[in-house]
């Protein structure tokens, strides 16, 4: 298991002054980081051999807010890779080890060269597995509602990461703003979020969404020129 400890700053801080869903993802993809730093095995490290993480999917369940001054652990654990995938759980806990928020996210390895997913597993000798069990990705199960709403956006230079194309953070950050802008006082219990291709500044984003607020759910598909790119899926109270 690694672990880090962060304090939520106004700078974090989203809707409601809420721990923001993009700055999460965020703050996961840098504690996974320090984990992999232990191994060898960081992002600048792969790309020695034109190599690249990325994440393809992630369950988030929040079960208690978090506030700007809150002091949250973020703790990790690698499950074993197999057939290309590399999966990994989080908790978010408070001081007193309560759990905040679980998350379970699948990670695979993308040939930079070529901008495809390799089929296959590397590392399974040097990958930090810590799990007595597998970790199970469990697929959460989501309502496909109708996509009767439309927004547009270009994605810009300034949300790209090192991979070269938009941080998946952003796609987060989309979805929830357009959630704010029909109900305003939502705040997100789960998220279910798959990365189907890679989105590159410039593109013209169409985000198809729905919303039922007697069941509090929202769902959203981001394309490009008629391919979808990722789906997200919330549910909120309000």
């Amino acid at each position: 298991m690694f672990s880090r400890q962060v304090t939520i700053t106004e700078e974090l801080a989203g809707r409601n002054s809420h721990l923001s869903l993009k700055e999460m993802a965020t703050l996961l993809v840098d504690t996974a980081g320090g984990h992999l730093t232990t191994v060898g095995l960081t992002g600048p490290e792969l790309r020695e051999y034109d190599l690249a993480w990325v994440i393809v999917k992630r369950n988030v369940e929040i079960l208690n807010d978090i506030f700007v001054g809150d002091t949250v652990t973020f703790e990790t654990r690698a499950g074993k890779p197999r057939h290309g995938m590399y999966p990994r759980i989080f908790d978010l806990k408070n001081n007193a080890g309560e759990v905040l928020a679980h998350v379970e996210e699948i990670w695979v390895v993308m040939d930079i060269k070529n901008r495809v997913m390799v089929d296959r597993t590397y590392f399974t000798d040097s990958y930090p597995e810590e799990m007595s069990e597998p970790v199970r990705y469990r697929k959460m199960q989501i309502t496909e509602l109708e996509l009767s709403k439309v927004k547009e956006r270009t994605a810009d230079e300034s949300e790209t990461d090192v991979n070269g194309h938009i941080n998946n953070a952003y796609f987060l950050r989309w979805a929830d703003q357009v959630l704010g802008s029909e109900i305003e006082s939502a705040s997100v219990r789960k998220v279910y979020i798959e990365y189907a291709r890679e989105i590159l500044a410039g593109e013209k984003v169409t985000l198809r969404y729905g919303i039922d607020s007697e069941s509090c759910e929202f769902y959203l598909k981001g394309e490009v020129e008629g391919e979808e790119r990722f789906t997200v899926y919330f549910t909120f109270e309000k």
